[in-house]
C-alpha cells in the first residue's frame, strides 16, 4: 500500500470518528438540558417546603424586658386608684336610690358630670367593670347595687309564717286575687317606660333610635322584650312624653 491510500484511508478513518464524537455530545448535551429541567423542578418544591416551614414556625420567644423603675408606675397606680375611687362613688350613687335602681343618666347626674364627655365615658366603662363582676345589677335600663337588690333572706320559720296568713287571705278573698296580674304588668310597664325616657333623655338632643334604646337597656337578642320596648315606645309617642323624628327619639322641645 502507497502512502496516498494511507493518508486516504487515515483521513476517512479520523472523518468516521469525528462524526461519533459529534453523535456522543449531542447526546450529552441532550441529557443536561433534561438535568437542569430537572433541578429547576427540585428548586421549586424546595422552595414551597421552606415556605410551608416559615408560616408554621412557632415565633421565637420575645425577650422580656426587664422593668424600669421610672415614674410610669407611680401613675400606673395613681390611674389604678382613680378607677377604684371612682367605681365607688358609682356604687355609692346606684345604693342612693334604693331598691328603684338607677339609669345611667341618673347617676351622671348625681355625680355632676353631665357635659363633661370624658368623665361621662368613665362612667359608662365603670358601669360596664361593674356589671361585670356582680357588685352591680342591671335591669329595665336600671343599676342597683348587689347589697340593695339582695337583701338578708328571712328565717324559715317567719317565711312560713306569713305565708299562713296570705294562704288564709287569698281563701277567704278568692275574687281579689285576679286583679293583682294586671297590677304587676302595669308596675313592669311604668318601669320599662321610665328606663326608656332615661335612656333617651342621656341621648341629648342629638336623639337615640330604637336600635340603640334596646342596646341601651341590654335586652338585644330577648324577643319580648324588644317588643315590650316597642310598645313602650308607641305609648310614649303618643302621649307626647317623647318626640319622634328622622327615627329617633328625643325629648319634646
Amino acid at each position: 500500500m502507497d502512502f496516498r491510500t494511507q493518508v486516504a484511508e487515515e483521513k476517512k478513518r479520523l472523518s468516521q470518528q469525528r462524526r461519533d464524537t459529534e453523535k456522543r455530545i449531542g447526546a450529552l448535551e441532550s441529557e443536561l438540558s433534561a438535568l437542569a429541567t430537572e433541578m429547576k423542578g427540585i428548586d421549586a418544591e424546595l422552595a414551597a417546603i421552606d415556605a410551608y416551614e416559615s408560616a408554621t414556625a412557632a415565633p421565637a420567644p420575645r425577650k422580656r424586658r426587664a422593668p424600669k423603675a421610672d415614674a410610669r408606675a407611680p401613675a400606673k397606680r395613681t390611674r389604678r386608684r382613680r378607677r377604684a375611687s371612682r367605681r365607688a362613688e358609682i356604687v355609692a350613687a346606684i345604693a342612693s336610690f334604693g331598691a328603684a335602681g338607677a339609669g345611667r343618666a341618673d347617676i351622671i347626674r348625681t355625680l355632676d358630670v353631665k357635659g363633661d364627655k370624658s368623665a361621662e365615658q368613665s362612667v359608662s366603662n365603670a358601669l360596664a367593670a361593674l356589671k361585670k363582676s356582680g357588685e352591680v345589677t342591671h335591669q329595665d335600663g336600671k343599676y342597683m347595687a348587689q347589697a340593695v337588690e339582695g337583701a338578708t333572706p328571712a328565717p324559715a320559720e317567719a317565711v312560713a309564717e306569713s305565708e299562713a296568713p296570705a294562704e288564709a287571705a287569698a281563701a277567704a278573698a278568692p275574687e281579689a286575687a285576679p286583679e293583682a296580674a294586671p297590677k304587676a304588668r302595669r308596675r313592669r310597664g311604668t318601669s320599662r317606660r321610665a328606663a326608656i325616657v332615661s335612656v333617651i333623655e342621656a341621648a341629648g338632643s342629638d336623639g337615640i333610635g330604637r336600635a340603640g334604646i334596646i342596646e341601651q337597656l341590654d335586652v338585644k337578642g330577648d324577643k319580648s322584650a324588644e317588643q315590650s320596648v316597642s310598645n313602650a315606645l308607641a305609648n310614649l309617642k303618643k302621649s307626647g312624653a317623647v318626640a319622634h323624628g328622622d327615627g329617633k327619639y328625643s325629648k319634646p322641645a
